[in-house]
């Protein structure tokens, strides 16, 4: 068995319009929410054994920072350059295109690529995949190249916003006793 955890960049900047959208960074939104999103999900005992990201900026700078947390070196980030604009049939190949060594692997990337590649492998339907959002998958193969539509259950969907109103509501539970 395989597990995918499919990552959206984080919030990135529209505030210089000399730069092509390959060069666009996060914004002060997103630089706060991806250590956010990291520690969630090491809090609920996620860790990768592969960081794999487009190599955008914001994409690459979310990985980074989930690097970081998860104590994975920079040089252990794998940069793939067909992640950048690639429609669902081609992250697919990516992500079979994975060494079979590695059961567990982060796939930081763009939308709509991120949320129809995820409503395909777990047969869930998604009406937006948030900035920073995180999908983990359990997929039913034993080899990456075996991953196909419907082969995988969806075993989470976080997303910034819905972490912090559970936090909140955490914080709130703990006032009242």
């Amino acid at each position: 068995m395989k597990t995918l955890y499919l990552i959206r960049h984080a919030k990135s900047s529209w505030d210089n319009p000399n730069i092509t959208d390959f060069e666009r960074p996060l914004n002060d939104r997103g630089r706060s929410a991806a250590p956010k999103m990291a520690q969630y999900l090491i809090n609920k005992g996620i860790k990768p054994q592969l960081l794999v990201s487009s190599p955008a900026t914001r994409a690459i700078g979310t990985a980074l920072i989930f690097a970081d947390k998860f104590g994975v070196p920079q040089k252990n980030i794998l940069s793939i350059p067909k992640i950048y604009n690639s429609n669902n049939i081609e992250l697919m190949e990516v992500i079979r295109e994975m060494d079979d060594k590695y059961d567990s692997i982060m796939l930081f990337g763009h939308d709509t690529s991120i949320t129809v590649v995820t409503e395909e492998l777990s047969n869930q339907r998604f009406l937006h995949f948030p900035t920073c959002g995180a999908a983990g998958i359990k997929l039913n193969v034993d080899s990456w190249k075996e991953v196909a539509d419907g082969c995988g259950t969806l075993a989470f969907f976080y997303f910034p916003k819905g972490i912090a109103d559970e936090m909140k509501a955490q914080k709130k539970a703990l006032k009242t006793k």
